[in-house]
């Protein structure tokens, strides 16, 4: 088992006074793939917000894609993603979301700890840049909108996302430096 740490912050549609019951939730599915087992869906972010003294339902969903070559697979029959725990924290209109997955049926590497990094669930071959950040799309992104504010080329974003189509809410890998 390996543990990945996921970290986003999401831009909320409102500035509110507060925010209760938070709460998380993985909806996923495992599916074969010529060269490994991927795992996609949501997570899902529901709570309750407050506008004005008035009570606003909060659902916010993040897509989750996590690839594992069969190269780094042990054993294929346990390959799963379970969420072990998330943090969120409120400020004003953004969500800062902490998520820690348990990822079973990956390779096993002696390590000064058990954690790892998403890189080592990463086919080498597929990797633009070591080094990588994510954003959040908003549902009207795209591949030039999202190079011209973070200030990357636009040609390397695509070849970075493998030319996807952007969705609102997709997890957009960013090169670094």
């Amino acid at each position: 088992m390996k543990q990945v740490i996921i970290e986003k912050t999401i831009e909320l549609d409102h500035i509110y006074q507060r925010i209760d019951h938070l709460s998380c939730k993985k909806q996923a599915n495992t599916t074969a793939l010529s060269e490994g087992l991927q795992c996609t869906g949501t997570i899902d972010i529901t709570g309750t917000g407050y506008l004005d003294q008035h009570e606003v339902p909060i659902h916010e969903s993040i897509d989750l894609s996590i690839f594992a070559p069969f190269s780094k697979l042990s054993d294929t029959e346990q390959f799963d993603v379970q969420m072990r725990s998330y943090d969120l924290k409120f400020d004003q209109n953004l969500l800062h979301c902490t998520f820690v997955f348990d990822v079973y049926g990956v390779e096993e590497k002696k390590q000064d700890n058990d954690e790892a990094s998403l890189d080592d669930l990463l086919d080498d071959r597929h990797v633009v840049n070591e080094k990588v950040r994510y954003a959040l799309a908003y549902s009207n992104d795209t591949y030039y909108t999202l190079a011209s504010r973070f200030g990357v080329d636009e040609r390397i974003l695509r070849e970075l996302n493998h030319n996807k189509i952007i969705n609102g809410r997709m997890l957009i890998l960013l090169p670094c430096g």
